[in-house]
């Protein structure tokens, strides 16, 4: 397994050579993505997140299986505490053919 991370947007790129075990994280989207150049990536969506970064899949005109996945990890509640004093939502982006 080859993989990317950024630590801005809490994204890992996976590039798997078979399709990836099935782990806890919440599936958000599996499908097909074609991919023209061989490149995908992930930008910032806000002045807060400028760092982006690019994963190279290794193959231009490829279509790949792929699927989106995240977890949440959040403190727990303390009596008198807001609910989420601190929240990271993480995203794994696994790709394989």
């Amino acid at each position: 397994m080859a993989s990317a991370y950024t630590d801005t947007a809490h994204v890992r790129f996976e590039l798997w050579d078979e399709p990836p075990p099935v782990d806890a994280w919440e599936e958000l989207w599996t499908g097909r993505l074609l991919s023209k150049s061989g490149l995908v990536g992930a930008g910032g969506w806000a002045s807060i997140c400028a760092h982006d970064v690019e994963f190279d899949l290794g193959q231009s005109d490829t279509t790949w299986s792929a699927r989106v996945v995240t977890k949440i990890l959040q403190t727990e509640q303390e009596a008198g505490f807001p609910y989420a004093i601190a929240r990271v939502e993480l995203y794994k982006i696994q790709f394989w053919s």
